[in-house]
């Protein structure tokens, strides 16, 4: 795959899983169950015996999931991999050979970064993608933030010990372009092969990552208990200091839509959509060409949904 493409889908999953290699059916088994429950990225981290074959039989039984090659720390283990079929490489560290190889031959590559003078080099050697890691230990989103005001068109896959709360901190930040963390896996689940419960967890992981957040309910398009009710949760919302009003110029930009969500990402949330077969369209991009207000045709609500970026109104 084009490695444009290839970190396009990364972004529109907004969640990239870390896994050992144990056992490569169990892998295939993991990589199937999240890939069927909305996560469509997997990076197979290469510390194992196993893991260099991981990577063909994932790509065997789940033809259209990403596959990266994790901890890649050699590049000799980087030319195995892509060979093998990874999709892309991801460093522990910043290594420019690596990144040297990778540049020369059209792989994508997600160096591992935890300064801004590593970020620097990678920027100059024309990757606009970066893993920050340790992630909560450099800083956390604040430190996102302040590189991001060095770098705004750059995005980062933050990883390191990273759990659900932390996925729920992190999948707001718009410069994150996707969270690096386990926790829908956990060992003890996957050790017992409880793939129902791993699906349980993925679709939370998914939900988080999402962020949908019911934000208004156009007039006319419920009945009056559904209108009532809805409006209800809507100023409940608003009253916990959760949900503030979308501006009248974003509700009215094409007409009233039937309702308005917030979303972590549209870029997420427009991916989401499109897996169930409804289109959407950008209204409003913000600088660095960051699509943050769109519509989604909804054709069992008789219109449209309204999608607005989080940050663009919550100022996070």
């Amino acid at each position: 795959m084009e490695r444009g493409a290839v970190y396009e889908r990364i972004a529109e999953c907004g969640i990239m899983p870390t896994a050992f290699v144990y056992d490569v059916e169990e892998t295939v088994c993991l990589a199937r169950t999240l890939d069927r429950n909305g996560v469509h990225v997997i990076e197979l981290l290469q510390r194992t015996p196993g893991a260099l074959a991981a990577i063909p039989a994932v790509r065997a039984a789940v033809p259209g999931m990403i596959i990266g090659a994790g901890t890649v720390r050699a590049l000799e283990t980087a030319e195995r991999a892509v060979a093998a079929g990874a999709d892309y490489v991801v460093t522990p560290y910043y290594d420019q050979g690596i990144v040297d190889w990778c540049n020369e031959r059209g792989v994508a590559v997600i160096p591992g970064c935890a300064t801004v003078t590593e970020v620097s080099h990678g920027y100059q050697s024309g990757l606009r993608c970066f893993k920050y890691f340790p992630v909560k230990q450099l800083g956390g989103v604040e430190v996102i933030r302040q590189i991001s005001e060095i770098y705004s068109d750059a995005r980062y896959v933050v990883t390191g010990g990273v759990g659900y709360e932390d996925l729920l901190e992190f999948a707001p930040n718009p410069y994150v372009m996707a969270v690096g963390t386990v926790c829908m896996m956990p060992r003890e689940l996957v050790a017992a092969h409880d793939w129902s419960g791993i699906a349980g967890l993925v679709r939370k992981a998914v939900a988080g990552s999402l962020g949908l957040e019911i934000a208004y309910v156009g007039r006319g398009r419920l009945d009056a208990a559904g209108s009532g009710l809805a409006e209800l949760l809507c100023f409940y919302a608003r009253a916990r200091n959760r949900v503030p009003e979308i501006p009248e110029e974003i509700r009215n930009l094409a007409g009233e839509p039937a309702a308005g969500f917030y979303a972590n990402s549209l870029v997420r949330a427009l991916a989401f959509f499109r897996g169930f077969g409804l289109e959407g369209e950008v209204l409003v991009w913000e600088d660095e060409m960051m699509p943050v207000v769109a519509d989604v045709q909804m054709p069992v609500l008789g219109g449209r949904l309204r999608l607005v970026a989080r940050h663009y109104v919550y100022k996070t």
